[in-house]
């Protein structure tokens, strides 16, 4: 079994590493937390990372696509005969009663 060790500094007159060592003075295991920390943080890189090259690819392709209005005139679907409107209505009040 192979054993590496490392030293952490922290200057306690910098807001952040005190802060940090805060932090770590809190937790029990804290080799197990400072592991888990690195290995998050570095997941976290990883994704932004890729969420950039996501973009990017979508920034590139959508560059190319030339957005162009369509040609057939959409009708309006709002009813204008009170007839319709009035029949409509007797439905929906009939549909509603059968429930």
């Amino acid at each position: 079994m192979s054993v590496k060790y490392i030293k952490v500094r922290f200057n306690t007159n910098d807001p952040r590493d005190r802060a940090a060592l805060d932090i770590l003075k809190k937790v029990n295991g804290q080799n197990v937390f400072i592991k888990n920390a690195i290995i998050s943080y570095e997941e976290k890189r990883q994704n932004e990372q890729l969420v950039e090259t996501i973009l990017t690819a979508v920034r590139s392709a959508l560059s190319n696509v030339q957005l162009v209005p369509p040609s057939v005139p959409v009708r309006n679907s709002v009813v204008t005969d009170e007839d319709t409107a009035a029949a409509s209505a007797d439905i929906a009040d009939e549909f509603l009663d059968s429930l």
